[in-house]
């Protein structure tokens, strides 16, 4: 029977230890039991994503890793302001 999961991260270089702020993003419950301990922070593999908002719904994606933790995913605005009513935080 084969594994769904790949081999083991180095736990250097897992998303958890490099990004620990994009790696709280990572949905609790549709990843199929994956953490992001287990991910690579270079992955271009597509997993399932939560922002959460106080007073609207919370905003779900799927996207890769690699979209989320390259640098210029990471010094845009968009990932430091929290995501608006009405989409003002979507990226045009």
């Amino acid at each position: 029977m084969s594994s769904n999961r790949a081999s083991p991260v180095p736990p250097d270089q897992s998303l958890q230890a490099r990004f620990p702020q994009i790696a709280a993003q990572l949905h609790p419950n549709l990843n199929n039991g994956v953490t992001a301990d287990e991910i690579h922070a270079n992955s271009k593999k597509k997993y399932w994503w939560i922002r959460y908002r106080e007073f609207a719904p919370h905003f779900v994606w799927k996207a890769s890793v690699v979209s989320r933790t390259r640098k210029d995913a990471r010094m845009s605005p968009e990932f430091f302001r929290p995501l608006q009513l009405g989409g003002a935080g979507r990226r045009r």
